[in-house]
């Protein structure tokens, strides 16, 4: 039986190292994902702190997937771990900005890795 893999994105934010962590205790071997890992020592650093875990310095949803399947050899799951800033204000005074750029972050972003990630999941 070939290994599972997986793909966690924003690991250092909300759930991603815990679902990462997780994952890699069952066996599954994690790439993970996070905006900080555009810098190679952030990597480095990033997998000396979690033996086990693969940094990526992808970070567009079609590059993450070609890079966690060049990396693992395929892809068994995918932890959209989109995560995104409360719009803590009254909806009177909410600028639709945020609301777009919420919608943009948590939904947009969200299909694009799924679809991103569709072709290569066994």
């Amino acid at each position: 039986m070939t290994q599972a893999t997986a793909l966690v994105t924003q690991v250092r934010h909300f759930v991603g190292l815990a679902a990462a962590r997780a994952l890699a205790a069952d066996g599954v071997a994690v790439a993970c994902q996070d905006a900080s890992f555009t810098d190679a020592a952030a990597r480095a650093g990033f997998e000396a702190e979690e033996p086990g875990l693969l940094a990526l310095a992808a970070q567009t949803p079609a590059a993450m997937v070609a890079e966690a399947v060049d990396r693992l050899g395929g892809l068994s799951v995918v932890v959209g771990n989109e995560a995104f800033p409360a719009i803590r204000s009254p909806l009177g005074e909410t600028r639709l900005e945020d609301v777009r750029a919420a919608c943009e972050a948590l939904v947009v972003d969200a299909v694009a890795l799924v679809q991103a990630a569709l072709p290569s999941l066994q």
